[in-house]
């Protein structure tokens, strides 16, 4: 028995491995699973959290480099005609775009202190600019910050959709936004 044994040990080790096509691959298991999950998400999620580089990087910039932030993040989800107006004269609204099935796009940008909150003053200028100045199917109102709770409503009755600081970071990390699917 033992003689069998080493004889069959001895083959083992000598003989070719058999061609199994499953092996061939050599992407790990992890890299499969991180692609599968970024296939499904619509973004990488590599190493650690990129929110607190993101939140710095945020933070640090002026309002005409936030505004055109917004708009390449527009661009990176299939928008096409963004228009930065970045003028004190732009009447509520900071971007236009439309979107890749060409929904018009109206975007309001506010770069403030994160322990600040969008007033309803605010939210109720961008509403009548989105729908009378130029009349948008979306309505975006983008913030550095969080809303106040009229803020909020004014926007769910209006039909705007609100992306504060957390969705921010998270738009920014590569998290594409339902409404411009």
């Amino acid at each position: 028995m033992r003689t069998y044994l080493l004889d069959m040990e001895y083959l083992a080790r000598t003989q070719q491995p058999v061609d199994n096509p499953v092996h061939r691959d050599t992407t790990s298991l992890d890299d499969r699973i991180d692609e599968r999950i970024t296939h499904i998400l619509g973004r990488t999620l590599e190493g650690e959290a990129p929110t607190d580089s993101v939140r710095v990087s945020i933070k640090a910039m002026t309002w005409q480099a936030f505004e055109l932030h917004v708009a390449d993040l527009l661009r990176r989800d299939g928008c096409t005609q963004v228009v930065v107006r970045q003028a004190r004269s732009d009447r509520g609204i900071d971007i236009t775009a439309c979107t890749a099935d060409g929904r018009a796009v109206a975007v309001q940008c506010k770069n403030r202190d994160s322990r600040s909150s969008v007033p309803s003053a605010d939210m109720q200028k961008f509403a009548g600019a989105a729908r009378t100045i130029n009349p948008a199917e979306v309505a975006l109102f983008v913030a550095t910050s969080h809303f106040s709770r009229e803020a909020q409503a004014i926007a769910d009755l209006s039909g705007i959709i609100t992306v504060n600081r957390d969705e921010l970071e998270a738009w920014t990390a590569g998290v594409r936004l339902k409404a411009l699917r």
